[in-house]
């Protein structure tokens, strides 16, 4: 059985004396409950010459505009009515202070973004990609993304817009159950309990579960691969990505690597 572990080396059995890489599965949100992972990570970090990113963390924001991150003002019309849009906006107000209002513009992926944000425990605390991106930069490495900014802005035109804007309804219907959900989304990375983190993170996919989990962790696998190969280095993306039948991890072991979970004992 796969162990609980967010952090893995990557071992070439034929050739066993080469100096192996490091995996780490990240969370996309600032919370300051895995601190205690961060500083596990930050064991590794600078050890590496090459570190990798799921995405590049430096933007043109002016790219953007052309890549579908934003929608019409008026494309919740599509899908909601007037009525509905005014108790989704009056809900999302109170509980999170975030104004859909301000927002229209945006595809609802990003606001439900933010309103993981407002639920997470965030005390200054920044994003575990983005403190990875900056320490390595300041440290004098060479980053990159496994993937271009342009690559996910493609997957992005491929995901369904419906089933975004039905998570957002969704959310603002039972705005307790989502924290709670979220609540436990968040203990299961804490523990490092990958298999739960993918189940949850699958059910809340729908039918953008193949496009962005799937065929992503195929290309993910492939470039860790080659990487790997070249020069030993150190990897980081989603944490959803690593456990499952698809999962980068069985998909390394395919490769012919060995993956070997870092042990608690490893972590101390």
């Amino acid at each position: 059985m796969l162990a609980d572990s967010l952090f893995w080396h990557i071992v070439d059995p034929m050739d066993p004396a080469r100096e192996v890489s490091f995996l780490v599965g990240t969370i996309h949100l600032a919370d300051s409950r895995v601190a205690p992972l961060v500083d596990l990570m930050r064991k590794y970090l600078l050890s590496y010459d090459d570190i990798y990113t799921e995405a590049p963390l430096t933007i043109d924001k002016n790219s953007l505009l052309d890549n579908k991150v934003f929608v019409p003002r008026d494309s919740w019309k599509k899908y909601w009515s007037t009525h509905k849009y005014l108790k989704v906006r009056k809900i999302l107000l109170k509980a999170f202070g975030v104004d859909i209002e301000l927002h229209k513009s945006l595809r609802p992926m990003f606001i439900l973004t933010m309103l993981y944000q407002k639920m997470s425990v965030n005390t200054s605390f920044i994003a575990m990609d983005q403190l990875i991106w900056e320490e390595a930069t300041m440290g004098g490495k060479h980053v990159a993304g496994l993937e271009s900014l342009e690559e996910q802005m493609q997957i992005m035109e491929r995901m369904s817009i419906d089933h975004e804007y039905a998570q957002l309804a969704a959310l603002a219907r039972n705005v307790r159950a989502a924290r709670k959900n979220f609540s436990r989304l968040m203990r299961y990375y804490c523990d490092q309990k990958i298999l739960l983190l993918l189940k949850k993170t699958k059910g809340s996919l729908g039918p953008n579960k193949a496009v962005l989990l799937h065929e992503r962790n195929q290309v993910l696998a492939s470039r860790i691969g080659a990487i790997h190969r070249e020069k030993p280095s150190f990897f980081s993306f989603g944490a959803a990505h690593l456990a499952g039948r698809y999962g980068v991890l069985n998909l390394l072991k395919q490769q012919g690597f060995r993956l070997c979970a870092i042990t608690d004992h490893e972590k101390s």
